[in-house]
């Protein structure tokens, strides 16, 4: 699934932790062609009902284990339900019924959301033509279903109806073990026609982590720097400054060198010693030797903190 930039004007969208999050298009709703009437199961359920929701039908209908076989389509039936199908992103929905996107194609995995991405939110946005109600549900860890929101749009038959928007925010804290977000859609007493349905993400970077999105692709960069890292920066600043030593002095690429150190700064000198082989390595030097002291003729670098003396071998 790529996560492409919502807004077409802005191609590329950077967030440091103060930054305010950035909503990105995650899924399309979509589904089957009329020539592959066996794989509508894949893309959406369907049960009958009276107009309206009920919590008894949710408890019934809607749970896992017995009871889901009564709403679930026949085989047999798949062949004439397909034709409902308008396009790969619309959908029509009899009058009286319920139709469910609780599927392998449709349900959104929120879960893998939260553990691998930086997204704490997402966004239902869905667009009905037609008298319906649109129930929101999340599962949990045990396949259990949880309603989540519930909105009644459209007052007006098919025909000549405009189409009303649907949108709903929700959270990802409680996907902890598992769990998906999906909806179901119930016609009220006349046919509906659903349209360009899709999940959008927000991105909010998490304390100390940048993220960047551009071109459809997302990259969060932990910015907590370790001990460990920041001495490992600090011997890169030492390699830089001996190699910048190395090319002003006018030595061959080949030429070994001896180096004695001094700096004042107990950071830079434990960095040294630590890292002092790879140094050494990196550089071509034989010796790399601490003095107490730097000599008159040293050169120092005051940025850095450090003085040197660099001798061909």
């Amino acid at each position: 699934m790529t996560i492409t930039a919502l807004d077409p004007t802005n191609t590329t969208a950077s967030a440091e932790v103060a930054a305010q999050p950035s909503w990105h298009l995650a899924a399309h709703v979509v589904f089957p062609t009329h020539a592959e009437p066996e794989l509508l199961p894949l893309y959406v359920e369907y049960g009958t009902r009276a107009a309206r929701i009920d919590d008894a039908h949710d408890r019934t209908q809607r749970g896992w284990g017995d009871y889901k076989g009564i709403q679930t389509t026949d085989h047999q039936d798949t062949a004439d339900r397909i034709f409902d199908v308008t396009s790969r992103r619309s959908i029509k929905v009899r009058s009286g019924e319920r139709m469910s996107l609780a599927t392998y194609f449709n349900a959104f995995p929120t879960s893998y959301w939260r553990r691998w991405t930086t997204v704490d939110k997402v966004r239902l946005v869905a667009q009905v033509r037609g008298s319906a109600t649109v129930v929101v549900y999340r599962s949990n860890a045990r396949g259990a279903a949880i309603q989540m929101a519930t909105e009644v749009v459209g007052l007006e038959g098919l025909s000549g109806t405009p189409v009303h928007d649907v949108s709903v925010d929700l959270d990802l804290v409680p996907f902890v073990d598992g769990g998906w977000y999906w909806f179901d859609i119930v016609a009220d007493g006349e046919d509906v026609e659903l349209t360009a349905d899709d999940v959008i993400v927000t991105e909010r970077p998490r304390e100390g982590w940048s993220v960047v999105n551009e071109q459809g692709e997302t990259v969060a960069l932990d910015l907590h720097i370790t001990p460990a890292l920041a001495q490992a920066g600090l011997a890169r600043d030492v390699v830089r400054l001996l190699q910048e030593t190395r090319k002003s002095s006018g030595f061959q690429v080949s030429d070994r060198i001896n180096v004695g150190w001094h700096t004042a700064d107990a950071a830079l000198a434990d960095a040294i010693r630590t890292h002092g082989v790879q140094i050494a390595d990196e550089v071509l030097a034989l010796s790399l030797t601490e003095a107490d002291a730097a000599g008159a003729d040293w050169l120092t670098d005051a940025d850095l903190g450090l003085s040197l003396q660099v001798l061909k071998a």
